[in-house]
């Protein structure tokens, strides 16, 4: 099958665009429910708040997430995953599961990467 403006893998790519994308939303999807952006940040690891910030923001508008925001001092955001993102569960699991079973190719790819 070619990969043209119809293709869904390129649909399915351009919702994880960004470079946290994936990680950001895997995280979402273990949470028991909704989780906090700081935690969330401490959770994912390894990127900037005006990272997360922006991640989240191209998620909610993508419809995977939700974002709700309390009215109080000091302010509280949590975020939780949506119905369409939820059932990305068995995709992530089968990832997670491929990427365990082939961790040492994976860890040549990205020493030999790493070298460049």
């Amino acid at each position: 099958m070619r990969c043209d403006s119809e293709c869904p893998i390129q649909a399915f790519s351009a919702l994880f665009a960004g470079k946290w994308s994936l990680a950001v939303l895997a995280e979402l999807l273990r949470a028991d429910g909704p989780i906090r952006f700081v935690e969330l940040g401490r959770h994912v690891g390894g990127l900037t708040r005006k990272e997360l910030a922006k991640t989240l923001r191209d998620l909610e508008a993508a419809g995977l997430v939700t974002r709700h925001c309390f009215a109080e001092v000091p302010p509280r955001v949590e975020y939780a995953v949506t119905d369409l993102a939820r059932s990305l569960r068995p995709v992530f699991a089968e990832i997670e599961a491929w990427c365990a079973s082939h961790r040492p190719e994976l860890r040549q790819v990205s020493s030999a990467r790493s070298e460049d």
